[in-house]
């Protein structure tokens, strides 16, 4: 067998309607199809096969567009099979390249193949045809995309092999397997990823994607309600509403149709991965999605010279999504950390933390609100930056004559820390601890309050000082008047800019009584006891029949008259 096909035509609409093909007839406008044949049923050559397509319509973008094709194909009918050797399609700014082969074409077929698309400006294309891309925070993102890899299916299944895909700066290699092509597919995946950075793609909170001419502070979802309206702060009294939460506009929704119809089982490891500007590297994780419930677990990655573990549940089969979260972060640098996370750091040092926390809510900022769980932190040798506490208690004499309260914050000053620990616990996006304790060479600290107010972005934290040895480093002689006083300190404010202040009201009160006792020459308290018994010896029986003398009132009434012989 031998010879050439030859097909071409224009104004094909009445043709391929006849065919019952009416969409297609809406927009292909033109064709031209040419095929060498030559061979016998063992095995038939199409070489070359060529077709130009032109379409044109409403429903093409930039009408007119023009696909073209060049393959080299064959039929083997005894086997039942078509081998595909070569193929490139061109058009619509689009280069893909390939090749594949196909058995039991009239039973149960199977394929596979390689395909390989160019690199190609993928905001261009899209804008070609009228897609639109997602409103992410980086406007440069989704600028280039190439991909290639093997294919393998059949049997309403699917496998892509040697896939390398290049998305701007990142290439990921690695496998995925579908099965249920015809319905919602399980997908699994074993993938790896050199870079990315994933606030790049984070899609932009929806005041800021739509632009309004005036923002203003929509209502919360009903769905967002909380389960609390206000945690206890101290005392049983609200904590104090220092700063107005942040508006709702910049919370991200929960997809919860798409979880829902979710299915897949998979490995994906990054090596070096930017997300909420914290970079981590080889990070890896283990992700599952069925039945309404997503989970990556587990979830580890280097972090700041430490070492991150965890694990994460989502589960949106409740009338509100539930969440759990679970992490263990060892030998941490916190300040770079810190820095990264916020811009600011006020801690330095290296520690462990810890944390298991739950919540309900159908955003990020119901999630947020509605923490609750725990949080433990441990530090050795620790510094919080931005004042320098000692230097502020030596100067202690200046606030007891008038001077400014709240201490100053100046960059370059730090207090150090021998060790620093304690335990939050999260109730409704608050988070209270009341057993902090720190150690300096010089003093002690005890903490107790709301470390963080979620729900108003808000901190009212009360620390107790207390002076312990005044023979170590400069100006511990000013320190001496202050040895053993409970020195409450105050932080309170926004979370990003809180104000410290020494409680000198009840500093001076308790040096005040310090200095009382001190004029009251109170007689060493054995001595009374002692005196007493003697006493009780030389009366005999008959002082069994007095009432018993209260030392501590005996103490004071000696002190008060060696006080008043003073005073005369």
């Amino acid at each position: 067998m031998s010879g050439a096909l030859e097909v071409s035509g224009a104004e094909l609409g009445p043709l391929l309607q006849a065919f019952d093909q009416a969409e297609l007839a809406q927009v292909l406008r033109a064709v031209e199809f040419n095929a060498n044949i030559a061979g016998t049923r063992a095995g038939i050559a199409l070489e070359p096969l060529t077709m130009e397509a032109v379409f044109a319509g409403e429903g093409i973008p930039n009408s007119p567009a023009t696909i073209v094709m060049d393959a080299d194909a064959a039929l083997n009918l005894d086997a039942d099979a078509a081998i595909l050797k070569s193929i490139s399609l061109q058009g619509l700014g689009l280069a893909l390249s390939g090749a594949a082969e196909a058995r039991k074409l009239s039973s149960e077929p199977v394929f596979s193949g390689r395909f390989e698309l160019q690199p190609f400006n993928l905001r261009q294309v899209a804008g070609q045809l009228q897609q639109p891309l997602p409103l992410v925070k980086d406007r440069q993102a989704f600028g280039q995309l190439a991909l290639s890899g093997r294919f393998a299916g059949g049997d309403d299944k699917l496998k892509l092999s040697q896939l390398q895909a290049q998305l701007d700066d990142s290439l990921m290699t690695g496998e995925i397997s579908l099965e249920g092509l015809s319905e919602e597919p399980a997908i699994g995946f074993d993938l790896k990823v050199d870079e990315l950075n994933v606030d790049r793609y984070m899609p932009l909170p929806p005041a800021r994607a739509e632009q309004p001419a005036a923002r203003s502070r929509r209502p919360r979802p009903e769905a967002e309600v909380d389960a609390v309206s206000q945690a206890p702060a101290r005392d049983g009294q609200p904590a104090a509403r220092s700063r107005r939460p942040r508006p709702e506009a910049e919370t991200l929704a929960i997809p919860v149709d798409a979880i829902h119809k979710l299915n897949l089982d998979g490995n994906l490891a990054i090596d070096k991965l930017t997300i909420a500007n914290v970079a981590l590297s080889q990070a890896r994780l283990s992700l599952k999605a069925d039945a309404g419930v997503l989970s990556a677990a587990p979830v580890a990655a280097n972090l700041s010279e430490g070492r991150f573990s965890g694990d994460l549940k989502l589960d949106v089969n409740p009338a509100i999504p539930r969440l759990s979260f679970n992490s263990s972060l060892k030998d941490i640098q916190v300040e770079p950390l810190f820095r990264d996370a916020t811009g600011r750091a006020r801690v330095r040092g290296k520690g462990d933390f810890n944390a298991a926390l739950v919540a309900a809510g159908d955003s990020s900022a119901a999630l947020k609100r509605n923490l609750e769980g725990q949080v433990g932190v441990n530090f050795n040798e620790v510094s919080i930056i931005g004042f320098n506490l000692g230097k502020h208690l030596r100067q202690w004499k200046r606030f007891k004559a008038g001077a400014p309260r709240f201490l100053e914050v100046k960059p370059t000053e730090a207090t150090d820390l021998s060790e620093l620990s304690g335990h939050a616990v999260a109730q409704a996006g608050v988070f209270r601890m009341d057993d902090l304790r720190a150690k300096a060479p010089a003093f002690r600290l005890k903490g107790e309050g709301v470390l963080a107010d979620l729900r108003n972005d808000a901190i009212d934290y009360r620390l107790h000082l207390k002076v312990v040895n005044t023979a170590i480093g400069a100006g511990g002689k000013e320190l001496s008047e202050l040895l053993g006083l409970d020195l409450p300190v105050n932080i309170k404010g926004p979370l990003d800019d809180p104000k410290v202040e020494l409680d000198w009201g009840r500093a001076l009160a308790a040096l005040l009584q310090n200095e009382l006792l001190k004029l009251i020459p109170l007689p060493n308290v054995s001595d009374i006891l002692k005196s007493d018994q003697a006493e009780n010896a030389e009366d005999g029986d008959d002082k069994d029949q007095e009432t018993e003398v209260d030392p501590v009132e005996e103490l004071l009434k000696k002190g008060l008259k060696e006080l008043f012989k003073k005073i005369d």
